[in-house]
């Protein structure tokens, strides 16, 4: 496949069902993995505002 042992491997492991390695439900899984990943919070503009003169002190 013209890939390391050390890239497929883990791909295997996290992605082999039952029936063995799949695709389709190896892309699905990954996809779901993504969606629960935690998310960054963003900070509203004018909180940082407020914020920022106050890290500078």
């Amino acid at each position: 496949m013209g890939r390391y042992k050390s890239t497929i491997s883990p791909e295997l492991k996290r992605n082999t069902g039952k029936c063995g390695y799949r695709y389709k439900q190896a892309q699905s899984m990954a996809t779901q993995r993504h969606i629960d990943k935690s998310k960054a919070i963003k900070l509203p503009a004018d909180l940082g505002q407020i914020i920022t003169p106050l890290l500078k002190q």
